[in-house]
């Protein structure tokens, strides 16, 4: 099994630490800082890496109390290859995210082009355009409510007023009568 194998079924099988530290670095939401999860780098795989600042977070259960030897030359590669390692208990995560992703925000080098702390980047929102007939249609019944308030006016009490308006398309029938109720 190679390492891109490897790192997807690691992303699959995540322990609940990582999945809550998972939904609080992702989509940039840390700082504007892109973190990649179960992301290879040389013979290893980092649970959590943020390229742009060269740091590696991992987070450690019970298992890594044996493997003490292994994290240690793991970390040793990282670090001559120029990341820095943080690593953290499981329970530490699950018991104080806020402390362990404070401590996350201190290492990073003093960068311009990063945004303001706490704050993700802006994207500019997609204003929502509903698709062309349902557009035309609200856009008629606007016509319709801006035909009614005006109609009155330049066209008396006739029935000019109500053809006007139930002729656009997607309005309903208005009652011809005046005194009753105009509702759309």
């Amino acid at each position: 099994m190679n390492s891109a194998q490897r790192a997807r079924e690691l992303r699959r099988n995540a322990t609940d630490a990582e999945r809550i530290l998972w939904s609080r670095v992702r989509d940039r939401r840390l700082d504007g800082r892109k973190f990649r999860r179960q992301y290879p780098i040389g013979p290893y795989i980092a649970d959590f890496a943020c390229p742009q600042e060269r740091l590696v977070v991992e987070l450690d259960g019970g298992a890594h109390a044996d493997h003490a030897d292994y994290d240690a030359d793991r970390t040793r590669f990282l670090e001559a290859d120029g990341y820095r390692v943080l690593r953290y208990w499981n329970t530490d995560v699950l018991k104080n995210l806020a402390g362990a992703l404070e401590s996350i925000r201190a290492t990073w080098a003093p960068n311009a082009d990063a945004p303001p702390t706490g704050f993700p980047p802006t994207r500019e929102p997609t204003p929502h355009r509903p698709s062309f007939p349902r557009r035309l249609a609200a856009e008629a019944r606007l016509l319709a409510l801006v035909a009614f308030d005006h109609a009155p006016l330049a066209m008396g009490r006739d029935r000019g007023a109500q053809r006007l308006v139930s002729k656009s398309p997607g309005a309903r029938a208005l009652p011809a009568k005046a005194g009753t109720s105009w509702s759309l």
